[in-house]
C-alpha cells in the first residue's frame, strides 16, 4: 500500500510539473515542428547569386516537409497540395525579363521590386503581385526573398535573430542593384518595418526609387506585444496552430514576436523625419493584426508630402475611417455583395479573387476560430454559400456575422484598382 501510494504522489508530482512547460510550450508532445527542423531556411553570402540562393532554399524546405509532415501523413495540406507544389510555393522565386517583350530597345529605366514577406508567412503572399508587375514591366527584374526561420516549420522561428533578417534583406537589395536603375521595396506586413530599417540604416544609398507597402506592421493593434521579450522566457509560444495552411505557419514562438517589436520600436523611435523615398500605403482600416491607427498618423507624418498615397479600405459596415487626414489619402468605401465580402483583413491585400489557394472560395479558407467546434469548423470550410469574408472582429456573440459563418478575408475583391494605383505610383504619372 506504501508504495502505491509513493508512486501515485510520484506520478501527480511529475503532472504538477509538466503540465506548465507542456502549457507554456515547452513540451510539444512529440510534435516536430514545434522544434527547430535541422534544415532551417538558408541564409545566403553577400555576393553569392540568386539562382543559389534559391536552390538551397529549396533544398532545405523540402527536407523538412519531407521530415516533419509528409513523413506523418500523405496529404498534410490537402490533396491539390504534393510536396513538390508546396515547396514552390513557400521558396524565394525570380521573374526575370521576357526576352519576348523586351526585344526592343527602350528608353525607359529598368526597373527592379525585390518582395519582402511578413511573420510567419512566405513569398507565396506576394507571387500573385510578382506576376502582376511581371505583366506589366516585362522588362523588370523581380525578386522575393524568404526570411530566415520561414518556409519550414514554425520551430525554426525559435532560432533566428534580428539581425538574421536584415542581412537577408541587404542581400536582396545588394544583388539586385547592380541589374537595375530602379528599385522598389515591396514590403507586405512585416516586411514594411525590415524595408524602413534599411533606409534608416543606409540613408546614403540612392539606388531605392521607392517603398510599397501593404497591410504594413508599424505598430501591433496589441499593446501587450511590449512584454514579450521577457514572456519569451516563459511561454515559449504565442499560438499553436494545426499549420494545415501549404503558404505559411499558422503557429508562432513569443521569440518572434519579440523580434518583431524590437524591430517597430526601433524604426518608430529612429524616424525623426519624414522618409525621402516616395510611398505607397495600402491597408484595410479593419485590421486587427497591426495597429492601424498608427499607420495611418505615420504616413501623414513620416512620408514625404512630395510623391505619396494610402489608400486605406474602410468597410461599410464598421465605418473604419483613419483617425487622421492629410494629403494623399484615398478612402475606399468596402461593399462585395457577389464576393460575400464584407471587409478587407490583415491578409486580405495582396490576393486577388481568382487566386486558387486564398481567393474566393478557394482550397484554403481560414475558419481557425471554429476550431474548438469541429463540425462548425468543417462547414466553415466545405460552405461556399453561406460563409461570408471578413475581418474577425465582426462576429457576434453567436460567433457569426448576419447569421452566417465568417471566414477571415484572404482576397482582395478591389485587387485591380490597387494593382492601376501601384502601376502609377511606379511610373510618376498618378492625377494626385
Amino acid at each position: 500500500m506504501k508504495f502505491w501510494k509513493q508512486l501515485i504522489r510520484a506520478i501527480s508530482l511529475l503532472i504538477l510539473v509538466l503540465l506548465p512547460l507542456y502549457l507554456f510550450g515547452y513540451i510539444p508532445l512529440l510534435d516536430s515542428r514545434f522544434e527547430p527542423s535541422g534544415s532551417p531556411a538558408y541564409q545566403p553570402a553577400m555576393g553569392e547569386s540568386f539562382s543559389n540562393y534559391i536552390e538551397q532554399n529549396r533544398i532545405r524546405i523540402r527536407t523538412a516537409l519531407a521530415t516533419h509532415f509528409y513523413s506523418k501523413k500523405d496529404w498534410p495540406f490537402g490533396t491539390e497540395y504534393p510536396i513538390d507544389k508546396v515547396v514552390q510555393m513557400r521558396a524565394p522565386f525570380e521573374l526575370l525579363p521576357s526576352e519576348e517583350g523586351c526585344g526592343i530597345e527602350t528608353d525607359m529605366p529598368r526597373k527592379g521590386f525585390l518582395l519582402i514577406h511578413g511573420l510567419t508567412d512566405s513569398p507565396y503572399l506576394l507571387s500573385e503581385l510578382a506576376a502582376s508587375l511581371n505583366k506589366t514591366y516585362p522588362c523588370a527584374y523581380i525578386r522575393s526573398l524568404l526570411m530566415p526561420g520561414h518556409g519550414t516549420v514554425p520551430g525554426d522561428l525559435l532560432n533566428v535573430d534580428l539581425d538574421d533578417w536584415r542581412q537577408v534583406v541587404q542581400y536582396g537589395i545588394e544583388s539586385l542593384e547592380p541589374l537595375v536603375e530602379e528599385l522598389y521595396l515591396v514590403g507586405y506586413s512585416n516586411g514594411s518595418p525590415l524595408a524602413i530599417d534599411y533606409l534608416q540604416d543606409n540613408q546614403e544609398n540612392t539606388s531605392i526609387s521607392g517603398l510599397i507597402f501593404l497591410s504594413p506592421s508599424l505598430a501591433a493593434a496589441q499593446s501587450s506585444i511590449s512584454m514579450t521579450p521577457w514572456l519569451k522566457y516563459l511561454v515559449r509560444w504565442v499560438g499553436r496552430g494545426e499549420d494545415s495552411d501549404a503558404a505559411k505557419y499558422d503557429s508562432m514562438p513569443t521569440h518572434s514576436a519579440a523580434l518583431f517589436y524590437r524591430m517597430i520600436k526601433k524604426v518608430n523611435a529612429s524616424q525623426r523625419t519624414p522618409l525621402d523615398r516616395p510611398v505607397l500605403m495600402v491597408m484595410s482600416g479593419d485590421d486587427t493584426t497591426v495597429d492601424t491607427a498608427h499607420a495611418a498618423e505615420f504616413f501623414c507624418s513620416k512620408t514625404g508630402t512630395g510623391q505619396r498615397k494610402l489608400i486605406w479600405y474602410r468597410s461599410l459596415v464598421t465605418d473604419s475611417t483613419p483617425p487622421v487626414n492629410c494629403s494623399g489619402m484615398e478612402i475606399v468605401d468596402v461593399s462585395v455583395p457577389e464576393a460575400r465580402f464584407v471587409s478587407h483583413s490583415h491578409v486580405a491585400i495582396s490576393m486577388p479573387p481568382e487566386n486558387e489557394h486564398y481567393g474566393l472560395d478557394g482550397n484554403y479558407a481560414v475558419c481557425s476560430t471554429y476550431l474548438d467546434e469541429p463540425e462548425i469548423f468543417a462547414e466553415c470550410n466545405s460552405d461556399n454559400v453561406n460563409t461570408l469574408y471578413g475581418e474577425n472582429t465582426l462576429r457576434d456573440e453567436d460567433r457569426r456575422y448576419q447569421g452566417k459563418l465568417l471566414r477571415r478575408a484572404t482576397f482582395n475583391p478591389y485587387y485591380d484598382a490597387m494593382l492601376a494605383a501601384i502601376t502609377c505610383f511606379v511610373d510618376g504619372d498618378c492625377a494626385s
